[in-house]
């Protein structure tokens, strides 16, 4: 299996602040469909080099599209597809989701929960929650952390309006600057240096702060953990996934099950 970065015209959003940034975002969408044609015959070639049997894409439509011509079977995989958020970003830019759409029309569309109700490929599949990291070791985290109880602050930057004054305890971040001021600072090379992933620092966590994301989100229900999720960014995400948040923390969710439950789903999605 050979992992594919993401190409740099991909319609992605574009965050700033703690929220997405709309003229960045906006300009991303339009840089797509301006050079779609071109970026696509080099998708074509990446891909034909290493010849795969199948592609599963992280809902980037670009090698969809680039399968598809080669006539190689294509997923995509997430809790949303593209043109639905530029769709609910940008009202006024029917023709460049248009053709976002047209590439997933390809696809089959392996949803994740904590999304939309909403497809653009030719088939699709529920699938279980796919949680956003590996299992955390919480003995591991407090070899970096010490064995004081902390409060994980779960951002890659300071979220739209910072940090609630009320959290309290010793709190712990993993973040090249310090800008959310707290105790103990760990840059990513650092943790990973010191044999430690961010999915420790959430299995050793008393407390966990972050924004409504589904990377976290996912982590934090597959280990069983609650959090204060921060909500107010224009991400048209945000209400579904509180609302998958909120119902999911409600059962027993064990990571184990989680994990053997998806990998069961995704073999039987791609009929292996």
């Amino acid at each position: 299996m050979t992992r594919l970065h993401p190409p740099a015209c991909s319609p992605l959003p574009v965050d700033s602040g703690g929220d997405t940034d709309l003229t960045l975002t906006k300009n991303s969408l339009l840089s797509f469909a301006k050079n779609m044609q071109r970026n696509l015959e080099l998708e074509r070639a990446r891909i034909n080099l290493l010849s795969p049997d199948m592609l599963i894409s992280d809902v980037d439509p670009l090698p969809v599209l680039a399968c598809s011509d080669l006539g190689i079977p294509a997923f995509v995989m997430g809790n949303f597809t593209w043109d639905w958020i530029h769709a609910n970003l940008f009202p006024g830019s029917s023709s460049e989701c248009s053709l976002i759409t047209a590439a997933y029309s390809r696809a089959t569309y392996l949803r994740l929960p904590m999304g939309p109700c909403y497809s653009p490929c030719s088939h699709t599949v529920e699938m279980p929650l796919l949680p956003g990291g590996p299992p955390g070791d919480a003995h591991r985290a407090r070899t970096v952390t010490g064995e004081r109880p902390y409060t994980l602050l779960a951002f890659r930057e300071a979220p739209m309006g910072g940090i609630p004054d009320n959290i309290g305890g010793f709190t712990v971040a993993s973040m090249e600057k310090n800008v959310l001021g707290a105790e103990l600072c760990i840059p990513y090379q650092d943790m990973l240096n010191a044999g430690v992933s961010f999915s420790d620092l959430v299995a050793g966590a008393d407390k966990v702060v972050c924004k409504a994301g589904y990377g976290i989100l996912s982590q934090l229900l597959a280990e069983g953990r609650d959090a204060l999720v921060l909500t107010g960014r224009r991400f048209p995400e945000e209400p579904f996934l509180l609302q998958g948040w909120n119902r999911l923390r409600k059962g027993q969710v064990s990571g184990t099950s989680v994990r053997q439950g998806l990998t069961e789903a995704i073999i039987q999605a791609l009929g292996l």
